[in-house]
């Protein structure tokens, strides 16, 4: 999403509304990046998950290349951003942080 351009992410509206109509879209991961924080993008499609009644789990990606305070006073931000509207967590494709947490969150929205 972030190396794309205006135009092209303008042109994924129409798809994304197609996926509201979904009954399989049980959850949305957003993978946002630990040293970025939550960005106008990320808002937005949380924005839209809410109205399209859609939890929305936080996946605070390269987790690993903070020190544990920057971590967490990423995951504060996070969470203080999201005000509720989301879950949020550390993960980390390389180290594996959160990988088990995101495992069961995504087993929960399969199975309920």
């Amino acid at each position: 999403f972030a190396a794309a351009s205006a135009a092209e992410r303008a042109s994924w509206g129409p798809m994304i509304e197609a996926l509201a109509t979904r009954a399989s879209l049980r959850g949305l991961f957003l993978i946002v990046d630990s040293r970025r924080g939550i960005l106008e993008g990320d808002e937005t499609l949380i924005e839209w998950a809410q109205a399209v009644n859609c939890p929305v789990h936080v996946l605070l990606s390269k987790s690993d290349k903070l020190k544990r305070a920057e971590l967490a006073k990423a995951l504060a931000a996070a969470k203080s951003a999201l005000g509720g509207r989301a879950t949020v967590q550390a993960f980390s494709a390389v180290d594996g942080t959160g990988l088990e947490d995101a495992r069961r969150q995504l087993h929960r929205w399969l199975h309920k």
